[in-house]
This record gives structure tokens, C-alpha cells and sequence, in this order.
């Protein structure tokens, strides 16, 4: 089935006295799918945030973290390029982030300094990145220093815009898309009528591919409604987004909970929710890794540091996100409100000693980390942690 043919028939099923039967509404397009494995299983392949060779890479660079010669160097770097967005989406408050106009000329100087020190990645955020006027000057200058270009974006402008930053450099794109009912995403964004232009958009990327290839993740928001909406009606829904998501083309997608969905009766239902993970693992094929791997994280939890043993917080010795005003230790950090690990004008020295107060401290002291930690750094830094328990096994045998 097309996938304007897809959309079609969702919109058939969304509508009352539609007349579709349950069989219609599922779709009933069981998918082949190996089993997913243990979580903690190798992830090389995924990408650079879940690659086992990261995880190798900061355990030896923990273990030196006195003896660096870039210390402040990242191999991947989040740029809030600004916090003005053209939707309201009621579970973000990335648009309520402090911060002073970024101008271009001390961003180009900040991805001078990034790719002389080894920055090999660099994420497009905010806000919309997508609607600052110089998003593509920007990115052809990072692409230009041999940095890979990521973008999280709504995809809601013109699509020329897309291809223009897709022809500047952008490798990837990660797209919010949290349904596929048009009044139903107006209420999430508060936005209007604007669903058919971002659907287009991902038509017609997805087309362009074809000519330059790039990556598209799309990224589909779980909160307490969206949560329960999809498991009504014996998961139809949610076979019918499934189903959607898979003949869309796009290279692949992922459920990302928001805070407070656990406490939801719905989600912590143990048979529904173990429900809905095993229709998602029936509906979509084992090639979208990365949706399979979010399913085994969120088995594994929420957002936020559960158990009270000391937590270090590794990931942020080679990601940290970047603002007008400083470097925070993640992306979480800087959108929740925590304050920066240093500023841009703090003198080298103090940017240092900064940075190594915060990679040695316990996570559990910071209310932003141990709320809202959430499954990928906390993956992260637990493959961290046992490849460093392992090391310092060998050291007591030898």
C-alpha cells in the first residue's frame, strides 16, 4: 500500500461512522520480525550515540580525564541555535529557554574552534532551527569543516527549505510527527491545519533521498493522551500509526516518552503496556533498529536516575550542548533549566576545572539528571560504567 493510500485510510478509521470493520481498522499487516534481544546487546551499526565503540572510546577517556590534551573537546556537539518555534507543543518548553539572539559570526567561530578540536557531529536544534534565516549559511560552513549535520525539526516550512539545508549538509533529519489526525496534531502544536504540509514534505524527502542520500528518523511523542489514544479500540491505532511508519520510507522511527506518562494507570498497566510492546515488535520489521532499541530502553524505564548508587554522568565528556550563553552537559540540561557548565567568555582555565568538577560529580545531587535523565544517556553511561568495573577487575587480578 502507497503511502498516500496509508494516510487515506487513516483518515477513514479516524472519522466516526466510518463504516471500516475491525479487520480494516488493524490493517491486519503482520510483520516478520526477529525477536529483540537483550538490551544490552552490541549496537554497532545504530549510530554514533549507540555505538559500542563510543562506549569503549569514554571509558579510556574517563580513565585519563587529568591527562587530556582537548579537555574541552566533544565529538558531538548540540547547537540551540534559537528558542523561537512556530508551534506551542504543550509537552515542550524549549521556547521558554533563556537566552539572547545568537549571532551568526560567534556561531561560525564556535564551529571553527569545535572542528580544530576534533568535532566530528554536530545536532541543529531549539526551538525551530529551521526558521532562523541563516540556518543554511550555517550548516553548508559546518559541512565545509568535515562535520557530520543532523537536524531535529517540525518540517512545517516550505519544502525548498529542506532541500536547501539538505544540499548545505544536513546528513539527517529527525522529524516530530505525533499523529497523523489533523485536529488531533492542531491540538498538540497549536498549530493550524499545518499536518498536510509536514506530510508532504516527508513525501517529498523522502523522494529526494533518491538523488542525495540522506537519513530520516521521524520522532513520535508519547505523553499521557497520545499514550492512551493508541491502545484503544484493541491497539488499532497504534497497528494502523505502525503500519503507516513502515511503508513511509523514511529510514526509521521512534516512540520517545515524555515525563510524567508513568504515572498514567493506562501505561503502568502491566498487561497493556507489555501489550503494546509486543504488537510494536510484531508491526515493524528487525531493519529499524533504532525503534527496537527505544522499546527495550523504555521496558527498561522512564525519564530520571531510579536507583541511589553514585551516578557519573560519562556521555558528557564527548556530547555537550551549546547555546548563546555557555556548554551544558546535555541537551536535557539546557531545555530543563539547569545552569550552564560554563560560559563562552570564562577564562580556559576555569572552563576546564568546570568541566571536570561537573564529569566527576554524582548525578544524583543535580534535580535535573536525576528527574529527567532519560534512556539513551542512562544506556550510555551504564555500558560505561561496566566496561570501567571490568577494567579495574583486570587491574586487581594482574
Amino acid at each position: 500500500m502507497s503511502f498516500s493510500e496509508h494516510r487515506q485510510q487513516w483518515i477513514s478509521y479516524r472519522q466516526p461512522h466510518s463504516g471500516a470493520t475491525d479487520s480494516d481498522k488493524s490493517l491486519l499487516l503482520f510483520r516478520n520480525s526477529q525477536s529483540v534481544t537483550d538490551p544490552m546487546r552490541p549496537l554497532k551499526n545504530i549510530g554514533y550515540l549507540l555505538d559500542d565503540s563510543r562506549a569503549q572510546n569514554l571509558s579510556q577517556k574517563y580513565q585519563h580525564l587529568n591527562h587530556l590534551d582537548f579537555p574541552l573537546s566533544v565529538t558531538r556537539a548540540v547547537l540551540f541555535v534559537t528558542n523561537c518555534c512556530n508551534f506551542h507543543c504543550k509537552y515542550c518548553n524549549s521556547i521558554s529557554h533563556p537566552m539572547m539572539h545568537w549571532e551568526t559570526g560567534k556561531i561560525l567561530t564556535l564551529l571553527d574552534s569545535l572542528a580544530a578540536s576534533g568535532t566530528r557531529h554536530v545536532q541543529w536544534t531549539g526551538g525551530e532551527a529551521s526558521i532562523r534565516e541563516d540556518i543554511v549559511r550555517l550548516v553548508e560552513h559546518s559541512a565545509q569543516l568535515n562535520i557530520n549535520n543532523s537536524m531535529s525539526t517540525n518540517l512545517s516550512l516550505h519544502f525548498q527549505k529542506y532541500k536547501s539545508l539538505v544540499d548545505a549538509g544536513i546528513q539527517r533529519f529527525y522529524i516530530s510527527l505525533d499523529s497523523l489526525d489533523a485536529s488531533e496534531y492542531d491540538l498538540i502544536t497549536a498549530s493550524h491545519n499545518i499536518l498536510p504540509v509536514i506530510l508532504h514534505n516527508i513525501e517529498k524527502l523522502v523522494d529526494y533521498k533518491y538523488q542525495k542520500p540522506f537519513h530520516m528518523t521521524l520522532n513520535i511523542t508519547l505523553d499521557s493522551e497520545r499514550y492512551s489514544r493508541l491502545i484503544q479500540d484493541d491497539f488499532s491505532e497504534l497497528k494502523l500509526f505502525l503500519s503507516w511508519l513502515v511503508d513511509s520510507n523514511v529510514d526509521d522511527f521512534k516512540f520517545l516518552p515524555v515525563y510524567g506518562l508513568n504515572s498514567n494507570p493506562e501505561y503502568t498497566n502491566h498487561h497493556k503496556f507489555h501489550e503494546f510492546i509486543q504488537i510494536s515488535r510484531q508491526y515493524v520489521p528487525a531493519k529499524y533498529k533504532m525503534f527496537h532499541h527505544r522499546l527495550n530502553t523504555i521496558l527498561n524505564g522512564g525519564h530520571g536516575l531510579w536507583d541511589h548508587k553514585r551516578k557519573i554522568c560519562y556521555q558528557s565528556l564527548d556530547d555537550r550542548a551549546f547555546d548563546s550563553i555557555g556548554s551544558y552537559g546535555c541537551i536535557i540540561q539546557l531545555r530543563e533549566g539547569a545552569k550552564p557548565i560554563y560560559l563562552h567568555d570564562d577564562p580556559y582555565e576555569y572552563k576546564i576545572l568546570s568541566l571536570n568538577n561537573f564529569l566527576k560529580s554524582d548525578r544524583h545531587d543535580d534535580p535535573v539528571c536525576r528527574k529527567h535523565c532519560f534512556d539513551l544517556y542512562k544506556d550510555l553511561n551504564d555500558r560505561v560504567h561496566y566496561l570501567l568495573r571490568q577494567t579495574a577487575t583486570k587491574n586487581v587480578l594482574r
